[in-house]
């Protein structure tokens, strides 16, 4: 659809699975796989809202829960929020390592360096990644 830039289709697709990948079971895996097919498409808000049901979880999938970190940290207003710590938190308790490379510059594998301009990642980063 895309390469006959036929863009109405597309819409009609993503809206499509949208309001009906509810309806067939799941797993984590599949989840993560719908929200990077939502993210191809620039519909960033449809891959957190396919994932964050699944993030608050104590036994959160690592994948999913680092895609989501991926998805919203540069966002100050997450940040900013007490359940959203929760989940950088949970995060960190997962895998210290690989929440620690979010903050490296994007071409070596982290999101991007200038997070740390945020006051709460900064100290979050200072107190767990030195």
């Amino acid at each position: 659809m895309m390469f006959k830039r036929d863009y109405k289709a597309k819409d009609i697709s993503i809206n499509y699975i949208s309001k009906n990948y509810s309806y067939v079971s799941m797993s984590n895996q599949d989840f993560l796989q719908l929200a990077k097919y939502f993210s191809s498409y620039g519909r960033y808000d449809l891959s957190e809202k396919v994932l964050k049901p699944h993030i608050r979880k104590i036994d959160v999938d690592e994948e999913l829960l680092f895609y989501y970190l991926n998805l919203t940290i540069i966002d100050q207003k997450n940040t900013k929020n007490q359940s959203y710590r929760a989940i950088m938190l949970n995060a960190i308790n997962l895998n210290k390592d690989r929440f620690c490379k979010l903050f490296d510059p994007y071409g070596r594998g982290g999101i991007n360096f200038q997070l740390l301009n945020d006051p709460y990642l900064k100290s979050t980063y200072c107190e767990n990644c030195n």
